[in-house]
């Protein structure tokens, strides 16, 4: 047996943009959620019934529809972001905007979402997330904990989103946001989707 070197684990897994979402954008999100209830989140794989998905995953979240007049910049706003990073850096084949996610974790619950992978979820339209992104939207000094870390974890590899920073990476790359232990942290999710890769 040989190990082969790796060579993800020593070059760029992400790309970062600042100023990710307009002014315009991030009053249409703060107007969407103040109309819409939160959601406990959960998890798409099927645990069995002794296993407590909040050991997984601990967060509320709202989906923000595409449907609306109300989030139309949103939308133009994030899918022109994506093909702007996906042309910048990952070069995939892309065709669809998952609908975003804004998520909610509290530190009066630790809320957190341990190692998972995007990629593993597949829509009817057969295409599979083949990019992921992270926009915080609150300030990292109103909570404490909360980091976005990618495997294996070092340094380079641990995010304290800023606000309005957007983290876009390979969807096959396990992740996690670590227990916020105080404050709230809030960002907006979301998932680009394309072709299998072959």
């Amino acid at each position: 047996m040989q190990w082969i070197h790796n060579p993800v684990t020593h070059q760029d897994f992400a790309f970062s943009v600042d100023d990710a979402l307009s002014e315009n954008a991030l009053k249409d999100i703060n107007l969407y959620v103040s109309q819409t209830k939160p959601e406990r989140a959960g998890i798409k794989q099927n645990p069995s019934a002794d296993d407590d998905p909040n050991v997984i995953r601990r967060s509320d979240i709202i989906w923000i529809s595409s449907e609306k007049t109300s989030t139309k910049r949103l939308y133009e706003n994030v899918c022109s972001l994506g093909e702007f990073v996906n042309n910048q850096f990952f070069r995939y084949n892309i065709y669809l905007q998952e609908t975003l996610q804004y998520s909610i974790y509290r530190g009066d619950e630790e809320g957190h979402y341990d190692w998972h992978i995007d990629a593993m979820h597949k829509g009817d339209h057969h295409l599979v997330r083949k990019i992921s992104f992270s926009i915080g939207l609150n300030d990292p000094s109103e909570y404490e904990g909360g980091n976005l870390e990618f495997f294996p974890t070092n340094d380079s590899r641990r995010i304290k989103l800023r606000k309005n920073q957007g983290v876009f990476f390979n969807s096959l790359i396990a992740h996690r946001v670590t227990p916020v232990t105080k404050g709230t942290r809030i960002s907006l999710v979301g998932w680009i989707h394309g072709p299998e890769f072959i």
